[in-house]
C-alpha cells in the first residue's frame, strides 16, 4: 500500500473515532443533550485523545532508546509512579492534588529507575527494563497496600490503576495536552539520532551520536507524556506496546513519521476503546484499560510466539 495512503489511513481513523465517541453513549439526544455533548463528551474525548497521543509516542521512543520491541511505559516504571501519586493523593484527601501528584510520582520513580540502571556493571538498555520491572512492581504492591488499609477510596484508585475518564477535568487535560504536545514535538527534533541508534551503538558512536546522553534526554521526554497520560487517564495498559508496533509494520521505521503517527493512532486507539468501554453495558461503565488489555493481551502472546 502506498505511504501517503497508509498515512491518511491513520488519520482516518483518528477522526472516526472521535465521531463515534460523541455520538454515542447511553444518554440519547433530548432536552440537555448540548450539555452533555460539549461539558461531559467534548473533554472525555479530548482527554482520551491526549492521553493516547502520549503514550503512543513514548511508546515508540521507549521501544527504540531501549532497543526492545516490548518496552512499553509500564516497563519504565512512570506508569506504576504516576498512580501511586494519585493513590496517595486520594487518601490524604488532597483531591485537588491528584494531577501534580501523578505527574511528580511518574517522575520521581523514573528517576530512581535510571539511578539504579546506572549502578549496574552493564549499562545497557536491558538494566533499564529490568529496573523499570523491579520498581513497577514494588510500587505497584504499595498502591494496593494503600487500597488496603484505605476502603472507602479504594473505587476511585481502583478505576485509576485501571484507566478510566470518569473523572477528567479541564486544567488536567489542558496541563497533559501541552506537556504531551511538548514531549512529541521534542521528540521528532531527535528522529534523526534514534535512526541511527537503532543500527547499534557501534553504528550511532561512528556517526557522531551521543548514545548515553540521548538516551537520558529521551527517556525523561517520554517519563513526562507518560506522567502526563496518566495523570489525566490512570494507568492504561498495552496502548504504547501495540500502537507504535502497528505503525511501524505499516509505514516502517523512520522515526519522524513513526513518532507522529503513534501520536495520531494512539489517540485514535484510546477514543475508541473508550467509547466502547461506556457503550457495551450502558449504562454501566468499565474502566478503558480493560479494553486496551482485551486487545493487547493477544497482541503480546504474539509478539512473544514471533520472537
Amino acid at each position: 500500500m502506498d505511504k501517503k495512503i497508509s498515512i491518511l489511513l491513520f488519520f482516518l481513523f483518528s477522526a472516526v473515532a472521535v465521531l463515534f465517541a460523541l455520538f454515542t453513549g447511553a444518554a440519547g439526544w433530548g432536552p440537555g443533550s448540548s450539555y452533555i455533548m460539549w461539558n461531559i463528551r467534548v473533554p472525555r474525548v479530548a482527554a482520551a485523545f491526549v492521553a493516547g497521543a502520549g503514550l503512543g509516542a513514548s511508546g515508540a521512543l521507549l521501544q527504540a532508546i531501549l532497543k526492545n520491541p516490548l518496552a512499553a511505559p509500564y516497563v519504565a516504571g512512570t506508569s506504576a509512579g504516576a498512580g501511586l501519586g494519585v493513590a496517595l493523593a486520594a487518601v490524604t484527601g488532597l483531591t485537588v492534588l491528584e494531577t501534580p501528584a501523578g505527574f511528580a510520582g511518574g517522575l520521581i520513580v523514573t528517576g530512581i529507575v535510571f539511578k539504579m540502571a546506572s549502578y549496574s556493571k552493564r549499562k545497557t538498555p536491558e538494566s533499564l527494563v529490568l529496573a523499570g520491572v523491579v520498581m513497577s512492581s514494588l510500587v505497584s504492591a504499595v498502591t494496593f497496600m494503600i487500597m488496603v488499609f484505605n476502603r472507602d477510596t479504594v473505587f476511585r484508585i481502583l478505576f485509576f490503576q485501571t484507566g478510566s475518564f470518569q473523572f477528567v477535568s479541564q486544567r488536567a487535560l489542558f496541563f497533559s495536552a501541552v506537556l504531551i504536545t511538548a514531549g512529541i514535538v521534542f521528540s521528532l527534533l531527535y528522529a534523526r539520532e534514534l535512526d541511527v541508534m537503532t543500527q547499534g551503538d557501534d553504528v550511532a558512536v561512528s556517526l557522531g551520536v551521543e548514545i548515553s546522553k540521548t538516551r537520558k534526554v529521551l527517556f525523561a521526554v517520554s517519563a513526562l507524556m507518560v506522567s502526563g497520560s496518566v495523570a489525566v487517564a490512570g494507568v492504561v495498559g498495552f496502548v504504547g506496546l501495540i500502537v507504535p508496533h502497528v505503525v511501524r509494520f505499516i509505514l516502517g521505521a523512520t522515526h519522524r513519521r513513526l513518532i507522529l503517527l503513534s501520536a495520531v493512532f494512539g489517540g485514535g486507539f484510546l477514543v475508541f476503546t473508550d467509547a466502547l468501554a461506556r457503550g457495551l453495558f450502558a449504562p454501566m461503565e468499565i474502566p478503558a484499560g480493560i479494553i486496551t488489555a482485551f486487545f493487547g493481551a493477544p497482541f503480546f502472546l504474539y509478539l512473544l510466539i514471533k520472537g
